[in-house]
């Protein structure tokens, strides 16, 4: 259980009593009362308290329902001193009264079997070692911090020997530099000199291309002018083949030409033989046609002549 209280304090203003604001949380599990200036923010262990009251310590509770609304309630002591508190509410004050009344009465009995002893000091011991380790972190930072200063010193150092040795860097620089122009200067005269001389070397070297050039277009003229003859002739020839060539494909089209017009020819005699073959064939078939007409006439008079013999006979 835990809450805002007002306990009385043995200051006094105007003649009256004065009242302390305070933040009550009960540890039920290790019989204490724990008082703090206001509620602390990581719970029950993670505030400052300004007392702790041990409930094996309080001899009973007075819940004053006459005072101030029944929210008045007194903690009487084993030591006889007797702790004045008002809470905001008569229902918080008869909470409070039952609350610690039962937890003083647990108390008791655990006292008894030895087991508050035992929570109380798993709890100084979780206390202790919690203490010990914060100790052990605030160590560890203080190194950590120790070793960044010292690193810190040594970078500063560093860094000063680094410029230090940048600004040698530099005057050598500097100085190198300098020689540097001094020999860029004789190097410059001595390029210049080099460079007159190689324009004097290139003029004559163009003078002499020159007078080569001039000799290679004569003879490239020479040989043009020998190309030139030797194409015409090739020309000529090409020509003289062409028209040969010209003249044996007229001849060979007269002859297939010719041979065309004979094989006509053959073909149109073959035709009219034909023609003929079969005119003849037909003047030979009406010529049997009429042998057979008269054979038949012939032979049909024999018989009419055999048959008035009969009947002339008969």
């Amino acid at each position: 259980m835990e809450g805002q209280v007002q306990i009385k304090s043995g200051r006094k203003r105007f003649g009256r009593h004065l009242w302390d604001k305070r933040y009550f949380m009960l540890d039920t599990r290790r019989c204490w009362l724990k008082v703090f200036e206001k509620q602390p923010s990581g719970g029950i262990d993670g505030g400052e308290e300004v007392d702790t009251i041990d409930t094996l310590n309080i001899k009973f509770l007075e819940h004053l329902s006459s005072k101030k609304g029944g929210a008045r309630f007194d903690i009487h002591k084993t030591d006889g001193t007797i702790m004045q508190v008002q809470a905001a509410t008569a229902t918080e004050g008869g909470q409070w009264t039952d609350a610690l009344q039962r937890n003083a009465e647990r108390a008791e009995e655990l006292e008894g079997s030895g087991e508050l002893d035992t929570r109380r000091s798993q709890y100084r011991e979780a206390l202790e070692r919690e203490k010990r380790e914060a100790e052990q972190k605030e160590k560890e930072a203080a190194e950590a911090a120790e070793r960044a200063k010292r690193e810190a010193e040594e970078a500063t150092e560093k860094a000063k020997q680094e410029a230090q040795a940048a600004a040698a860097a530099e005057k050598a620089k500097q100085e190198a530099e300098s020689a540097a122009a001094a020999a860029a200067a004789e190097k410059a005269q001595q390029e210049a000199e080099a460079a007159a001389a190689a324009e004097k070397a290139r003029q004559e070297a163009e003078a002499a291309a020159a007078a080569d050039e001039n000799a290679k277009q004569e003879a490239d003229a020479a040989a043009a002018a020998e190309k030139a003859g030797q194409e015409a002739e090739a020309a000529a020839a090409a020509e003289k083949a062409k028209q040969e060539a010209e003249a044996a494909a007229a001849a060979e089209k007269a002859k297939q030409e010719a041979e065309a017009a004979a094989a006509a020819e053959k073909a149109k005699q073959e035709a009219e033989a034909a023609a003929a073959a079969e005119k003849a064939r037909q003047e030979a078939e009406a010529a049997a046609a009429a042998d057979e007409n008269a054979k038949q006439e012939a032979d049909a008079a024999a018989a009419a002549e055999k048959a008035r013999q009969e009947a002339e006979a008969a």
